[in-house]
């Protein structure tokens, strides 16, 4: 993946990776990505407002606030 990549260039150690049940991410090639980083793969529950609702506030933030921000 290359956003540990990126992270780790940065300095930052990465030590859980939180995604929700996409086939992409349930892939043996992301397993085995996630395991070669010592990174755990934590699955969000499908339906459960309380972390979905995290990841989705967390994307509505990124994308007003850094990738399309006006200044």
């Amino acid at each position: 993946m290359r956003a540990l990549g990126w992270f780790e260039r940065h300095g930052v150690s990465v030590a859980r990776v939180m995604t929700d049940n996409g086939s992409a991410y349930r892939s043996a090639l992301f397993r085995q990505t996630c395991a070669a980083a010592g990174a755990r793969h934590i699955r969000t529950k499908p339906y459960i407002l309380r972390t979905n609702g995290k990841a989705e506030r967390f994307i509505q933030i990124s994308l007003r606030e850094w990738a399309y921000a006006t200044t």
